[in-house]
């Protein structure tokens, strides 16, 4: 038995109902398999902006911060190197 399916009877625009018409001229395509899937995609998308709005500025935010401390421990660590740099560079001149 096949899963139920409700009925829904919509208009379309000429040009539009056209390109339906001949995405399903395969005879293993339906008109009603062509518009599920479309209907299907265009909520999943409209999902998709849902997550961007809720949790975007959120991510934004935490990439900026982020680079912030990758910066900050690259200065850190340029510093370190430098005042390594510094302690052992007077020895070596003194040793040739």
């Amino acid at each position: 038995m096949k899963p139920h399916r409700i009925r829904h009877q919509f208009l379309l625009e000429p040009e539009l109902s056209e390109k339906l018409d001949n995405l399903s001229r395969d005879p293993s395509t339906t008109k009603s398999a062509v518009v599920a899937k479309a209907v299907e995609a265009f909520i999943e998308r409209r999902g998709e902006n849902e997550l961007d709005r809720r949790y975007g500025m959120r991510l934004d935010r935490l990439s900026r911060d982020l680079s912030h401390v990758r910066r900050d421990v690259d200065m850190t660590l340029e510093s370190l190197a430098l005042s390594q740099h510094r302690k052992v560079a007077p020895y070596a001149l003194s040793n040739c």
